[in-house]
């Protein structure tokens, strides 16, 4: 699959964003007792699901809790406000990104807020976009939730991030709900999953020697199944989106 950019006015200041690989890596991960987070699989995929856009200049945002433009005050390092301003008024923040996405026929974009990264006073908006067609930019926006707070965007801060998605995938999907005996196979998996469980932590709780020196229990993220079963074959327990190719 294809994720194009073409960066608009090229030259000018209005390139004044870079966009990465997202890292499965988080500060916060690393700051949690023993890095627990870090076992969490799902977590670490979802990190990764993409490309983060960074700000490349750095600003300051106060909102004094009015709807009006001129009620949002942003200062940025530059002087710019090309890319960033009070456009919608109550308090949303819009980024300007100067480029056109593509992708292929058949293909959204998904916009939002860096994935699992935390902002305090200001909430990411999401949006999705159709970028197999659309001839126009579009911008990501934050909305304060704290008014009188002082919030900043670092250079190089990633303010933004985007991921190919099937349009359609959600109206083609037929959701249907049973209890866990509708499926003996699936109700046997979950219990020895469930019993397995409950030992262990039970095995944690009472310091049994096998078990602490596990620490934790490795079923899912090594897609195994607690019988001894043999491992599910498509199971990911890395991402890696690769870096965008540098075209004239």
């Amino acid at each position: 699959m294809l994720l194009e950019c073409f960066r608009l006015s090229a030259g000018s200041r209005e390139l004044d964003f870079e966009i990465q690989p997202a890292p499965s890596e988080r500060n916060w991960i690393d700051d949690t007792p023993s890095r627990f987070a870090a076992r969490c699989l799902p977590l670490l995929i979802a990190n990764a699901h993409g490309w983060e856009i960074l700000f490349k200049d750095r600003c300051e945002i106060v909102w004094n809790g009015g709807p009006r433009l001129e009620d949002t005050t942003i200062v940025t390092e530059t002087g710019s406000d090309v890319h960033v301003s009070s456009h919608f008024g109550q308090g949303i923040v819009t980024f300007r990104m100067h480029a056109l996405f593509r992708t292929e026929p058949g293909v959204n974009l998904w916009v939002g807020g860096p994935i699992n990264r935390f902002k305090d006073a200001i909430q990411p908006l999401t949006g999705v976009v159709e970028t197999d067609w659309s001839p126009f930019t579009f911008t990501m926006n934050w909305k304060v939730t704290r008014p009188g707070q002082a919030i900043i965007f670092e250079r190089d801060e990633p303010m933004c991030h985007v991921f190919p998605i099937p349009r359609g995938i959600i109206d083609d999907t037929v959701p249907r709900q049973f209890t866990i005996e509708h499926d003996a196979d699936l109700k046997r998996d979950y219990e020895q999953a469930r019993d397995a469980r409950r030992a262990f932590n039970d095995g944690l709780r009472n310091n049994a020697p096998e078990i602490v020196k596990q620490s934790w229990q490795r079923h899912y993220f090594r897609g195994s199944f607690p019988s001894g079963r043999h491992a599910f074959a498509g199971h990911q327990t890395k991402i890696t989106p690769r870096k965008f190719e540098e075209k004239p």
